[in-house]
């Protein structure tokens, strides 16, 4: 079973802000797989099941912030019994251009300080990711991530959570690989 987070800060004031990929990548697999996330306090995040043809998979979105997502992701992979290489991250990156999508099989925080908790917390990065680009920060990059698109980013941001999507589902019965070829842009 595959756990598949995505990484974001509660809240109506980050709801909308580039560090927020990964919740809208989870809420956009939510409704194309009619399921529901409901908060589960003891897991620290809001979490649901999700069905793929004969396979099952736990969706989720932290809800520490963004720098203790790997609490959340602990006690998700404790509670559900999922071996790490079975964690699927989802996350921004602003080592990539807006709306780019990469998925890997492991790999370095890359200076994203949730997957730098979750690497701390689970003691390896030898988990998946998929990662969408945000662009690279112009200025602060702690300002720049906790900041909003532009309009004419946000025209693009549709489009990258619904490919991130489409390839966390195939991947809930696909093997890495295959998932990789068809969606690294």
């Amino acid at each position: 079973m595959k756990l598949m987070v995505g990484l974001g800060n509660p809240g109506s004031l980050y709801a909308r802000t580039r560090h927020n990929l990964g919740y809208r990548v989870i809420e956009a697999i939510a409704d194309k797989t009619r399921s529901e996330l409901i908060y589960r306090d003891r897991l620290k995040a809001l979490a649901g099941e999700v069905k793929v043809g004969d396979y099952k998979s736990i969706i989720a979105k932290p809800s520490t912030y963004m720098n203790q997502s790997g609490l959340s992701v602990r006690a998700l992979a404790s509670w559900y019994q999922t071996d790490v290489k079975d964690i699927v991250i989802i996350c921004d990156d602003f080592n990539l251009d807006v709306g780019k999508l990469r998925i890997r099989p492991k790999g370095s925080d890359g200076g994203h300080n949730g997957l730098r908790s979750i690497i701390s917390c689970l003691g390896t990065n030898e988990f998946p990711r998929i990662r969408l680009g945000i662009g690279e920060p112009k200025g602060d990059a702690v300002d720049y991530v906790l900041s909003p698109f532009s309009r004419q980013e946000e025209e693009t941001i549709p489009e990258a959570i619904d490919k991130a999507s489409q390839a966390a589902i195939m991947l809930i019965e696909k093997n890495i690989e295959l998932v990789m070829n068809r969606y690294n842009n």
